[in-house]
């Protein structure tokens, strides 16, 4: 036994992380540094690099003087991920394993928290939460894949394979950064020499595992960068057949397994394989397409799967699968028109809602779309019925869903236009989304002009104006506007009116952002055709309050002219004032107020006025920077943004105190221009962290405050809980907790919430002791503060 085994065997080691390397200098040392200084310390960190040919060696030489936890191993040759993870499994002696990419990073806790969760409920694996960085956009990218959402109803229980949903299985992330293993269960190996090793790896895994949870916490960050191995389009991707086979083999020797899965398997394959057909470059195309028909014809003659295949796939993977059939024995340009089909993305879904339509107007809808001049293979139409829909018009249409690929029927118990929206979104895969109307002359050229106009602006609302105008169409028209499906899905209210839906302008100016001109114009054309001024009450106001706040400065008092004249027009002088105040909120009844007061002011007062109008943000958060690292500002601001409270409510100062490293500024930067809630204060001399919080309150506009420095970051559900605490017994104050600080009542300012206007009031003076930044409460017995049972921060 070696010295370093036997130094390795003293301390029972809880952790091994196996980190693979190759060519990642730039990103290495933030890699390196997030688990040397994890809170769990008895770890080994399992270093395999994988023949580098930059300074990834050196760096870690380095670090290796430092930390003797660290072991170095080399590759001989450059053998890939899969080879590299496999020795380290090899040499691991840690009672649990985890997977981390050399140019990723976790969060200081994370495998304190997770070995202590695996050790309370006897895990064999643990999944938690990845959050993914586009290293070029500066900025965190939506994954809905590494936040898990399909396990959310498993979070913080028990369960394995058996509890799951048949088609569940191959929608869980394989990527293994996300996980905690046991070592002792962990009796696979990474396919090697490949990419997408990660799959069968996991697929066993989870198969295999007895006991297994999943934690609501985001604790990796998983860097999206131009070379990554995952961005290949070349013939690597041939590597995806090898690792299907490989899954499916292993079903295939487990008829348990298999029997469950292997429906959504084949879904799951086929999907696959059509997904990388689309992405693969046109070069490689004419191999990969043989390799396919190759697996394929292995599955259907080696081991009779031919009806297993058919009969689990849905109508989209069906067409590919049978396309694929057809190429056999087809003759080279058949095969070339086949490669073509399998090739195209649908990039557009019509919606079209079948109740009253007769056997002439379905002929007419789907000659319209025929004939349109962007092509009708880049359509793809949805009937919508339900069971008023007469046996005629139902059979014409299943009967053109027979002979068109791209034509698919859903039936709805019944048709309601105003909640069906969001209930067909499930049936709907294309990135846009148009509605048919039957009252609008879609000509041949509609679709192609108005997707272009999409494409082009990014629109989440693209609305075809200049055809609008010519054919006197309402602005607000859903028929006559294409929407992108992600801004559908999570938009609420999006449509309203009950007989015949329109776009919610509130909405639609959250979709498209148009200049307060247009929001004007398109109000005004809301109330006059709709006459919604009682009903819409709130939508109004919502949108004009909003679009207000949103307003570039420099155009802020033209804009509050217009409002000023909108409402006098529209509700002052129809003597609608009374009627329009009904069932107002709150907050939009304080700003109609203001914009009535102002009708009757000059522009002076006007001008002051408009500074008493305030954003909706209820809280301020005043955070100290000084020489952090980006690791120790994304801990922190991670800590904020992950609030259940909602982080779009919260308003976060970022206070620079003259740091003297670059990193930070660059930091702050980059999320004051990703958030429009996050600002930053630069300060050009060293005020001091007390000071740097008076100035952070100076340009608070919230009624509370809180004060937080980048050694803390806040727990989970913690602001909600103490916002909700200061809300209820309306104390200037209210206080919470530091986990694990034995001390109930404690005089940290970081645990504290406070109405802003009494910190004003009674001159608060804070002062530092012991590092901490603390208020004498004794002193200001006008503060009344309640003490909360609540934890609010954790040290780091």
């Amino acid at each position: 036994m070696s010295l370093l085994d036997k130094f390795r065997t003293k301390k029972q080691i809880k952790v091994s992380v196996i980190i693979p390397i190759y060519n990642t200098e730039q990103y290495l040392e933030q890699c390196l540094k997030s688990i040397e200084q994890q809170t769990l310390t008895d770890i080994e960190i399992i270093c395999i690099d994988d023949c580098s040919t930059d300074s990834s060696l050196n760096i870690l030489k380095n670090h290796a003087q430092k930390d003797k936890r660290i072991i170095i191993l080399q590759n001989k040759e450059n053998d890939g991920a899969g080879y590299s993870r496999n020795i380290g499994l090899d040499n691991a002696k840690g009672k649990y394993i985890m997977f981390v990419d050399s140019d990723d990073y976790l969060d200081l806790e994370t495998l304190e928290y997770c070995f202590n969760k695996s050790e309370e409920q006897n895990l064999d694996l643990l999944m938690f939460k990845a959050r993914r960085y586009d290293i070029e956009k500066k900025e965190y990218v939506e994954d809905n894949g590494l936040s898990l959402k399909v396990l959310d109803d498993y979070n913080h229980i028990i369960f394995n394979h058996e509890d799951i949903d048949s088609d569940i299985l191959f929608k869980i992330s394989v990527t293994p950064h996300t996980k905690l293993f046991k070592k002792s269960f962990l009796n696979f190996r990474f396919q090697e020499g490949i990419i997408f090793e990660d799959n069968p790896f996991f697929i066993k895994t989870f198969l295999t595992a007895k006991r297994v949870s999943v934690i609501n916490k985001y604790f990796y960050h998983r860097m999206i960068r131009s070379g990554s191995v995952m961005k290949q389009q070349d013939l690597s991707i041939l590597n995806i057949i090898d690792s299907l086979e490989e899954t499916l083999t292993y079903l295939k020797n487990n008829p348990k397994f298999y029997d469950k899965f292997h429906k959504s398997f084949y879904e799951y394959m086929i999907h696959t394989l059509r997904n990388k057909t689309q992405v693969i470059k046109s070069e490689y195309l004419n191999e990969f397409f043989n390799y396919i028909k190759s697996f394929i014809l292995k599955c259907i003659v080696e081991y009779d799967l031919y009806y297993d295949i058919q009969e689990s796939l849905s109508k989209p993977f069906l067409y590919f699968y049978n396309l694929i059939i057809l190429s056999m024995n087809s003759d080279i340009e058949k095969i070339q028109q086949i490669q073509r089909d399998l090739t195209l993305d649908i990039p557009l879904s019509i919606i079209i809602f079948c109740e009253d339509k007769t056997l002439t107007q379905i002929n007419n809808i789907v000659y319209t779309f025929i004939c349109q001049s962007m092509g009708f293979s880049y359509m793809k139409l949805i009937f919508i019925t339900d069971t008023s829909i007469s046996n005629k018009t139902s059979q014409l249409i299943h009967e053109y869903e027979k002979t068109f690929y791209n034509i698919n029927v859903v039936k709805l118990d019944c048709i309601d236009k105003l909640n069906s929206y969001n209930s067909i979104m499930n049936y709907i895969t294309s990135q846009y989304v148009l509605f048919y109307d039957e009252n609008i002359n879609y000509d041949d050229a509609f679709i192609k002009n108005i997707f272009r106009k999409s494409r082009i602006a990014q629109a989440n609302i693209e609305q075809y104006m200049e055809y609008e105008q010519e054919h006197d169409i309402n602005q607000l028209t859903i028929g006559s506007k294409l929407f992108k499906r992600k801004f559908l899905s999570n938009a609420d209210n999006l449509f309203i009116e009950q007989s015949n839906p329109i776009i919610n302008p509130y909405m639609f100016y959250k979709g498209n952002k148009p200049h307060y001109t247009k929001i004007i114009e398109i109000l005004s054309e809301f109330v006059e055709k709709k006459g919604c001024i009682q009903k819409y009450n709130n939508t109004l106001m919502d949108t004009l309050r909003v679009s207000f706040y949103d307003t570039e400065a420099r155009i802020k008092n033209e804009y509050f002219r217009q409002i000023k004249k909108f409402i006098h027009q529209k509700i002052i002088e129809q003597d609608l004032d009374a009627v329009f105040r009904e069932n107002m909120s709150k907050t939009n009844k304080m700003f109609y107020d203001l914009i009535i007061l102002s009708i009757t002011i000059d522009d002076e007062k006007t001008r002051k006025l408009q500074e008493n109008i305030n954003r909706d943000n209820p809280i301020s958060i005043i955070c100290y920077c000084k020489d952090n690292s980006k690791l120790e500002l994304d801990r922190t601001i991670n800590s904020i943004v992950q609030q259940n409270i909602g982080f779009i409510i919260l308003d976060v100062i970022l206070v620079d105190d003259n740091s003297s490293n670059n990193e930070t500024r660059n930091t702050i930067e980059e999320y004051t221009s990703t958030y429009t809630n996050i600002r930053s204060i630069y300060l050009d001399s060293n005020y001091g962290e007390i000071k740097s919080y008076f100035e952070g309150l100076n340009i608070a506009d919230t009624r509370y405050v809180m004060f937080l420095n980048n050694n803390y970051s806040y727990l989970q559900g913690s602001i909600k809980n103490i916002f909700k605490a200061v809300r209820l017994v309306n104390f200037p104050a209210a206080s919470g907790k530091v986990d694990k600080l034995l001390n109930e009542e404690n005089n940290f300012v970081w645990t504290k919430i406070f109405q802003k206007q009494s910190l004003l009031d009674l001159n608060i003076e804070f002062r530092e002791e012991n590092e901490c930044i603390i208020i004498d409460l004794d002193k200001y017995p006008q503060l009344k503060t309640t003490f909360e049972d609540i934890y609010i921060i954790k040290k780091i």
